[in-house]
């Protein structure tokens, strides 16, 4: 009986039946949304290959999203499967798509969302960054740290901006690990900066006013290039302690004009030009 059954869930997902099923899914009438996932639902993991493309290939958010919890009553191993296509290499159009839908796909949320943040498609570390800002402070804390120290610059970089964008304290100890680092990709030295004035971290004061130093054995030039220096200036004006006030005073007389125009940022603005 099992056999039978499972011989008419195969015919039944290659019928045109099927495809109308998956239309139904698009449709704005709600009832058809409704009678199409319960039936899907109801289906044995025979239908799961034919749901989890229609995943990959549709566009509509809507009926991916029903597909997609249809696809974790009938299917959690399936569902889970998805999550393949978020290899850093992989296909941009299908990762997308699933990366925004990874609250409902996923078995393990945050390493996928890992995985989706180191891709090198931005439309999918966009997505990723959507799902991401939905979930509880620690779970942020916990996906963005790891990422901050990561090989790519341009993925550190959007890690630290978004540690500054939420708030995530618990990423100071790592970019003050990055910053202490003389190989630091020196844009990434600069986001962290501009993140760590964000965020008022007292711990970063001695580290960002070593960045403001001049070199004296070399006639006081500086040691760090113009921006860089600049943004650590910008920084110190945001902390709300006196070794950083301290700080501020002196770059506000330095001999470069961006950073003492940048020492002179009052807090809470926008960063540095």
């Amino acid at each position: 009986l099992q056999d039978a059954s499972r011989r008419v869930i195969q015919k039944f997902v290659k019928s045109e039946s099927f495809e109308i099923l998956l239309s139904d899914l698009q449709s704005e009438q709600g009832l058809k949304n409704q009678r199409a996932f319960g039936i899907l639902s109801a289906l044995s993991e025979e239908g799961a290959p034919a749901l989890s493309l229609f995943i990959q290939e549709t566009e509509d958010f809507r009926a991916r999203k029903i597909a997609a919890t249809a696809l974790r009553e009938m299917s959690p191993a399936a569902a889970a499967g998805l999550t393949r296509h978020l290899s850093p290499m992989g296909n941009p159009a299908p990762a997308r798509r699933i990366a925004g839908l990874l609250e409902t796909l996923s078995s393990d949320l945050e390493a996928d969302l890992a995985r989706a943040l180191e891709s090198r498609h931005p439309e999918v570390r966009g997505e990723a960054i959507r799902v991401l800002a939905r979930q509880a402070p620690d779970r942020r804390a916990r996906v963005l740290a790891p990422l901050i120290g990561h090989e790519s610059p341009g993925i550190a970089r959007n890690a630290v901006f978004y540690a500054g964008e939420w708030g995530v304290m618990e990423t100071v100890p790592k970019m003050l690990d990055i910053l202490a680092r003389p190989e630091t990709d020196p844009a990434l030295v600069r986001e962290a900066c501009i993140t760590l004035g964000r965020l008022s971290a007292e711990s970063a004061v001695e580290i960002l006013s070593n960045f403001l130093k001049a070199r004296k054995s070399m006639g006081f030039s500086p040691r760090h290039p113009s921006e860089i220096r600049a943004a650590a200036a910008w920084a110190l004006a945001q902390i709300p302690s006196e070794a950083a006030q301290q700080a501020v005073q002196a770059a506000q007389s330095d001999r470069d004009p961006n950073v003492r125009s940048a020492a002179q940022a009052t807090s809470g603005s926008g960063g540095p030009a």
